[in-house]
């Protein structure tokens, strides 16, 4: 028990003693001290004791790259602004640091790269020193005595002034030691850098002198009697700019002496002096100000900071003075105003330095809206200089009658002349808008009291930016946001205010392109949707500005990747092979299958984009031509493109056609296989009579990129190779199409079928529809097979005829256009057309509601689908309609023309369809024979038809229309005692899948062609979905009649009871046309 007790007692006395040690150790026990070994960290601060000045670290806080520097200050609590400052122009990048006090009594702020010293030692010896900042917001670093005591000040803040003095600091020197104390303004309002104005005592005389640049610009006159000469009728110098003076052998200044306030020197050189303003470039100047006299092409009113001026942007980018000349926003008026063309000016960069000028007539002023853009000052002097001239003419009236009144003449048609040509340009400007802007998003103007839509909208439609968002987005057009060049003009990256990033092409004035080009790329690519072209986000039309607004393309151009050695190791095989397969894609969409016919012109590696998944988007559609479907090639007298890529007949010709893309499309594809350009040193001839010789030669897989060696499919590389060979043959007729070519590349004619003598026989296809059958004969027989063995495509079928519209670079373009595009009409056109919904004109009944017939003013025909009140649909399936007609655009599809949204009117304008629907031809007998076996190559999509939603679900639907075609029979139909796919599958099965055949087309049909697309229907309507083939291969399996089709599974045999009791639960409409969209289940 004693043992334990005298533990416990043990214990006590440790923990006692042990805090005694810690009291003992000195400590910042005031707020308003640092002592030695005690740094101040970034969360710490030093409070003065009446807690009228703080001293801290801090970071600017602007949104400017000065947000990331820390400064150590000392601010006034009651001002709340920094009066003094320890590292002004040596701001700490890495990390906030310390101030602190080591051994020897130097003081400094420390970071893990940086060292900025405050006062340092002049012999390294062991002193006693502590730092407090004291209520006259001075920081004091003191030697102390033994004792405590106060020894000496070793330094002090007083004595390095910034931009702003206090009671009690001084403007002088000391005559021993040459130390001068000054203030020095900010180089703006939105940095901490020294600038270019400085307030001093003038050695010679006793006043006070603000210099700018080291030049006199004011001056306070010589103290006298208490006050400034040139200040003392003002009774604001005693009340605010209150100095007293002092001087002797060792020092002369004046100490600044209210009984409380400051005076800041300003960024623009303006004193002000607590809350009263001294400047000699304001309204009003104070005497003694000795600025500068103005060049003589300026006036006197230019020389002081102009009147006004505008808050938002100039169209063009200036001149920017170098960074490294620190510039403030004064500089660069002095600088703007001493050259005589120089008209406009405002600082460079985004902390309110450097400076931009702009020459006269080089760029025009775009006002911002809502607080966009920087201030544009502007000088007066071409206003008074108006004023001038027009006194000189009063003077000289009674001399100069008749030259007067024949300037008047002059002057008078030469308005009307620019009158004209401003409207004529007014017009030109309208007519780009409607054709480009009436594609554009169809919600913005037209959308009435729809709140809810107008917040769900994305901003992914094409629309108009305006100048300033332009200019926001790619930082003025700075040269570090350009990302290329092109014959359009320079290309910038940008990034819009909700932080989408974005590609802008600028028509450069000095391009020979112009308002047709610009034109004729937007139109196309509002016009054009498709995975593999590059998105037009909108555009922007501002007096000669011409801009194109694209979605950003991370990783730039295969150009980039292709033929730079550090790039080409990102593309493998695999994803080469990607690329090519949607370029051909691309290529195909825009020959076959878009609105348009388009021929691109252009088609090179550097015009082929890269998203963040090397996906290729083919780009730059400035150079590119529209054909009718009808017309197969035409003549151009201005061949463009660029060398390598042109087929002959273009670039000697200038012959244009598809198989001018295709001639393209051949070259960049050994580009891809190869890695090497078509003309390049590596060859004694180009890149196509290399591939050549090699391939006769039969060492064509030297061609591959040694890059790619390794992980290419030589089978797949060959193929690639003989496609690009094919493509680039010198006769156009020779190449295939894009189609052809595509077929040829991914779609392989593989797999084998043998037939056993006796168990079938020959069929010869006509017009070399078929594919090669091998018999084993003679050598003469084979010979003459051999002649007959061609691969021959045929077509799908025609495409349907757009309007005399877009050929390019016409002028009657605006006048003969039809009204093709989507845009909005108003409710009295509606009734106009459909002669007030006349029930003559009702064509159809849908579940949206009716659909009527009707006429524009100009003759044109339409179909308008009116949603009904009693309809089950509304605003949200109404808008899922227009919106996917819109983005959805191809020559099977059905056009949507406009729309209409009138109070509770929901209409929706589509071109008129003038034989109705499929079901009308095929399922009555009096129809049925106007469809003939070559017009029912066109196949329609049709909507999903039931439950689970995927690309499969339009196979199976597309399967069953395909066997509905060639039999002229419904799938559910009386004829069948099954439905009429099983009843297709027992026939095939049976060898007898001929007697499917509609009567009224068997002697007009090719059999090979009808047993093909019988058995791809089969295929379609497969149980599984994933046994069915997608849409492309379809295509491909129709187009080419050669390749090999796998076997079907049998059908599910359902009867047509269950069909019909399923048909029940289904959404459905009995009307002529049926254009409603189904909610998926």
């Amino acid at each position: 028990m004693v043992f334990t007790l005298s533990k416990r007692v043990l214990c006590f006395i440790i923990i006692t003693f042990t805090c005694f040690l810690k009291l003992a150790k000195p400590s910042n026990l005031r707020e308003d001290t640092l002592l030695q070994g005690h740094p101040l960290a970034a969360t710490d601060r030093l409070i003065s004791p009446s807690s009228l000045y703080t001293l801290r670290f801090f970071q600017l806080d602007d949104g400017s790259e000065a947000s990331t520097k820390f400064y150590l200050g000392i601010s006034a609590n009651k001002y709340y602004y920094y009066v003094w400052l320890a590292n002004r122009d040596n701001p700490i990048h890495d990390d906030p640091g310390v101030l602190t006090i080591d051994e020897y009594g130097n003081l400094k702020i420390v970071s893990s790269t940086t060292t900025v010293m405050l006062y340092s030692v002049e012999a390294e010896s062991n002193k006693s020193v502590r730092a407090s900042l004291l209520d006259t917001g001075n920081f004091v670093l003191h030697e102390l005595n033994l004792d405590g005591s106060v020894k000496r000040v070793l330094w002090q803040s007083f004595d390095y002034p910034t931009d702003t003095i206090l009671p009690g600091m001084k403007l002088g020197y000391d005559k021993h030691t040459g130390h001068k104390w000054s203030l020095t303004a900010r180089r703006s309002y939105k940095t901490l850098w020294s600038g270019s104005f400085s307030l001093s005592l003038d050695p010679k005389i006793n006043q006070l002198i603000s210099r700018w640049r080291g030049d006199i610009i004011w001056a306070s006159g010589e103290w006298r009697n208490g006050s400034f000469s040139n200040l003392k009728s003002s009774s604001l110098d005693r009340e605010n700019f209150n100095f007293t003076f002092f001087s002797n052998e060792s020092l002369t200044y004046f100490e600044y002496s209210p009984d409380s306030g400051y005076l800041i020197m300003g960024p623009l050189g303006i004193i002000n002096a607590t809350g009263v303003s001294y400047s000699c470039v304001g309204s009003e100047i104070v005497p003694g100000c000795t600025m500068p006299q103005p060049p003589k092409f300026r006036e006197n009113g230019d020389l002081y900071l102009p009147s006004w001026n505008s808050f938002g942007a100039m169209s063009r980018k200036g001149y920017i003075f170098d960074e490294r000349e620190n510039m403030t926003i004064s500089d660069c008026w002095m600088r703007c105003l001493k050259n005589c063309s120089c008209e406009a000016y405002t600082y460079a960069f985004k902390d309110a330095t450097g400076c931009e000028i702009w020459s006269r007539y080089t760029s025009h002023f775009v006002e911002g809206n809502s607080g966009v853009g920087r201030p544009i000052f502007f000088f007066l002097s071409e206003t008074k200089a108006k004023g001038k001239k027009r006194r000189i003419w009063i003077a000289s009236a009674a001399v100069g009658v008749l030259l007067l009144i024949l300037s008047f003449i002059a002057s008078f048609i030469m308005l009307g002349r620019k009158q004209k040509q401003r409207v004529e340009n007014r017009k030109k400007r309208t007519n780009v808008f409607s054709d480009i802007g009436e594609n554009t998003e169809i919600s913005d103007a037209c959308d009435e009291g729809r709140e809810e839509w107008n917040e769900k909208r994305t901003g992914s439609d094409t629309h108009k930016f305006d100048f300033i968002t332009i200019l926001q987005a790619t930082d003025n057009f700075s040269s570090a946001n350009k990302i290329g060049e092109g014959g359009f003009g320079p290309v910038y990256k940008g990034k819009l205010a909700n932080g989408q990033e974005i590609a802008i092409k600028r028509l450069s004035k000095s391009s020979g392109q112009g308002l047709v080009e610009f034109r004729n790329e937007a139109m196309l690519i509002v016009k054009l949707q498709h995975t593999n072209l590059v998105r037009l986000l909108g555009f922007c039309i501002d007096r000669e500005e011409r801009i194109l607004v694209y979605e950003y393309m991370a990783n730039k151009s295969l150009n980039l990747y292709l033929f730079e050695a550090n790039k080409r190791t990102a593309l493998d095989w695999k994803i080469r092979y990607k690329i090519i397969e949607g370029i051909a894609q691309g290529l195909v969409y825009l020959h076959q299958y878009s609105r348009l016919k388009v021929i691109h012109r252009d088609l090179k590696a550097s015009n082929i984009l890269l998203d963040n998944e090397l996906n290729p988007k083919i780009s730059d559609f400035g150079m590119a031509r529209i054909l009718k479907w009808t017309i197969l090639e035409e003549k151009t007298n201005r061949v463009v493109g660029t060398y390598g890529y042109m087929p002959p007949e273009y670039a000697l010709s200038g012959v244009i056609s598809t198989k001018t893309d295709v001639y393209s499309f051949g070259v960049l594809l050994l580009e891809i296989v190869t890695g090497k350009k078509n003309i390049s040193d590596d060859f004694s001839l180009n890149l196509i009579g290399y591939a050549w010789q090699l391939w006769n030669e039969g060492e064509a897989l030297k061609l591959i990129d040694r890059m790619v060696n390794g992980s290419c499919h030589h089978i797949q590389v060959m193929r690639c190779i003989h496609i690009g060979l094919l493509c680039t043959q010198d006769r156009a007729n020779d190449r295939p199409t894009m189609l052809e070519a595509y077929t040829y590349a991914f779609k392989d004619a593989t797999g084998c079928e043998i037939w056993s003598r006796y168990t079938s026989h020959f069929v010869e296809g006509n017009s070399g529809v078929g594919r090669p059958i091998f018999f084993f004969l003679s050598e003469t027989k084979a010979i003459e097979n051999r002649k007959k063995r061609t691969n021959v495509f045929s077509d799908i079928g025609e495409n349907t005829e757009i309007s005399d519209a877009c050929d390019e670079g016409r002028e009657e373009w605006n006048e003969k256009r039809t009204g093709s595009d989507t845009h909005k009409f108003d409710f009295i056109t509606i009734l106009q057309a459909t002669d007030n919904f006349s029930s003559a004109n009702k064509i159809g009944e849908g579940g949206f509601g009716p659909v009527y017939k009707g006429k524009l003013a100009n003759g044109q025909e339409i179909a308008i689908k009116r949603l009904s009140k009693s309809s089950g649909q509304g605003l949200v399936e109404f808008r899922n309609e227009a919106m996917l007609i819109v983005k959805l655009q191809h020559t099977n599809l059905v056009r949507l023309l406009g729309f209409c949204i009138d109070r509770e009117e929901r209409i929706l304008v589509y071109e008129y369809m003038a034989n109705k629907s499929l079901n009308l031809y095929l399922f009555e007998a009096n129809k049925r024979t106007a469809l003939d076996w070559k017009i029912s190559g066109y196949m329609p999509p049709e909507y999903a038809l039931s439950g689970v939603i995927s690309t499969k679900t339009d196979v199976y639907s597309f399967g069953v229309l395909l066997l509905e075609i060639v039999t002229g029979k419904k799938n559910i139909s009386d004829d069948f005692s099954l439905n009429l796919i099983g009843y297709a599958w027992q026939l095939w099965n049976e060898g007898e899948a001929l007697k499917l055949i509609d009567r009224m087309v068997n002697g007009s049909c090719h059999h090979i062609q009808v047993m093909r697309c019988i058995h791809i229907g089969l295929l379609c309507t497969q149980d599984r979905a994933n046994d069915r083939p997608t849409m492309l291969e379809v295509i491909s399996f129709i187009s080419n009649q050669n390749s090999e089709l796998p076997s079907p599974i049998q059908p599910p045999l359902y009867t047509i009871k269950s069909l019909k009791e399923t048909e029940q639960h289904s959404y459905y409409s009995n009307n002529e046309i049926t254009m409603s969209i189904i909610s998926a289940r």
